[in-house]
């Protein structure tokens, strides 16, 4: 085995052996990849939250109902 496949690659030497620009392109693939799932990430993450304050806001009006209810009962019981 010689020195140069023993060497660790550095950058110079990577974009030497490739070609400046296919690591330009594969960089390029690689931004857009991230970005859609980037875009996918944030499109979970606000149903998530949509899906909490549902929750949240259907709670709370059966707590409300119930309340409204135990009114009436007492009401009724009053007169």
């Amino acid at each position: 085995m010689t020195d140069e496949l023993r060497t660790p690659l550095d950058a110079d030497r990577v974009k030497e052996a490739l070609g400046a620009s296919v690591l330009d392109e594969v960089r390029e693939i690689m931004q857009a990849i991230q970005r859609e799932e980037q875009i996918v990430l944030n499109q979970l993450v606000g149903e998530q939250g949509w899906t909490s304050q549902s929750t949240q806001v259907l709670n709370f009006i059966s707590k409300m109902e119930r309340a409204a209810s135990g009114c009436r009962r007492k009401s009724a019981a009053t007169f």
